[in-house]
């Protein structure tokens, strides 16, 4: 592995005063990863309804190639490992594939109460598993309006600061 750290103009921060250090090298962890030709690269969950008693989960699977596939397998699990959905799609497979599933006894994400699910994607060829991809996610609706911020249609007064990992105070 060759690290290169030298400042440049189109990589931020463009060599001006900071307030913070900025660092060279990897200084964090590093993985690598040995894959399939085929093999999901990401998948991205929305939720949508949550606020009706039937919600919907909306995803994009996102794959290298189809190449050798016909199916994939969706398992979700709450926070117990208990499956609570699973699906198959399966025939002709994209780049992208777009699922999307109904589903009713889930509970929804809240500051008091953050419950997640954790969804498992398998990429099958033959009903053989040949990559899995796993994510979180949780059942809520954010928005952002003039009257304020809203979370599962109640208002929430947010509070933040800006907080840098290499200084400590």
């Amino acid at each position: 592995v060759m690290v290169d750290s030298t400042e440049r103009d189109d990589i931020p921060p463009f060599g001006h005063a900071l307030d913070y250090m900025t660092f060279g090298g990897i200084y964090r962890e590093v993985s690598l990863e040995v894959l399939p030709k085929s093999y999901i690269e990401n998948v991205f969950v929305r939720t949508r309804n949550v606020l009706e008693p039937e919600k919907l989960v909306d995803m994009d699977v996102l794959l290298s190639s189809a190449e050798g596939c016909d199916g994939i397998r969706v398992v979700v699990e709450d926070a117990e490992e208990n499956t609570v959905m699973e699906w198959n799609h399966t025939g002709e497979l994209g780049e992208k594939v777009n699922l999307k599933h109904a589903c009713e006894y889930v509970k929804l994400w809240d500051i008091g109460s953050p419950n997640l699910y954790q969804m498992k994607v398998f990429l099958l060829s033959q009903n053989e598993v040949v990559d899995e991809y796993r994510t979180r996610f949780g059942f809520r609706e954010v928005q952002f309006t003039p009257k304020g911020f809203f979370l599962n249609g109640r208002k929430v007064k947010i509070r933040g600061l800006n907080r840098h990992q290499s200084y400590p105070y």
